[in-house]
């Protein structure tokens, strides 16, 4: 057990810092825009951690079930395309209710439950894109071919990797600068269209 505990933090914080750079585009605009207390956006930085450990779960078992298969299967690469397209469509919407909040259908859209949790959403999107460092734990997983220890070291790997999430507790006091809050509510906007582009990219196979 050492050894699969051992393994699962050194994976994950040899490779967090990709994944707060994976993170920042997402995470930083909205936490930002919204200009929160250290606490409110602690909260936040918990829900999007949170959002990450259920998709690091569900990968681990596909892992374990499927094994290899999971990293190359055209069904993984359509659930990679999907989930980017569903982030792109998560930040677009957030984009627009922040920048046009006097639009009546933006308005609509803060009461979507998606918007309301949104860092929790995003986390559980952005954890099922198979990314570098997401590979290496798949890798893992399914060399130890148990379930059971699979699921250990992907809690590990979070564990490991949720540390460099932690800097983004202090992003809210930069939306204390009410310029700095409107190019963080731009910038939601704009990552959210690159995401939508880059999801339909995977989709179509380009």
């Amino acid at each position: 057990m050492e050894s699969v505990v051992v393994q699962g933090l050194a994976l994950g914080l040899s490779t967090g810092g990709y994944c707060l750079g994976a993170c920042a585009p997402v995470a930083l605009p909205y936490l930002v825009s919204k200009g929160g207390s250290i606490s409110e956006s602690g909260r936040a930085v918990v829900e999007l951690a949170a959002g990450r450990l259920l998709s690091y779960l569900f990968l681990g078992v596909a892992a374990g079930l499927f094994g290899a298969q999971i990293q190359s299967s055209p069904v993984g690469r359509t659930a990679v395309g999907i989930s980017m397209v569903g982030l792109a469509g998560l930040m677009i919407a957030y984009g627009l209710n922040r920048n046009f909040p006097e639009s009546g259908a933006c308005g609509r859209m803060a009461r979507w439950p998606v918007i309301q949790r949104f860092p929790f959403v995003a986390g559980l999107l952005m954890g099922v894109n198979l990314c570098p460092p997401i590979l290496l734990c798949l890798t893992a997983i399914v060399g130890l071919k148990s379930l059971v220890w699979g699921l250990i070291l992907a809690v590990c790997f979070f564990c490991g990797s949720v540390v460099f999430l932690l800097p983004l507790v202090f992003a809210g006091l930069l939306g204390r600068m009410e310029w700095f809050k409107g190019v963080a509510s731009v910038a939601t906007l704009f990552c959210g269209i690159w995401f939508m582009i880059s999801g339909v990219s995977v989709l179509i196979g380009r």
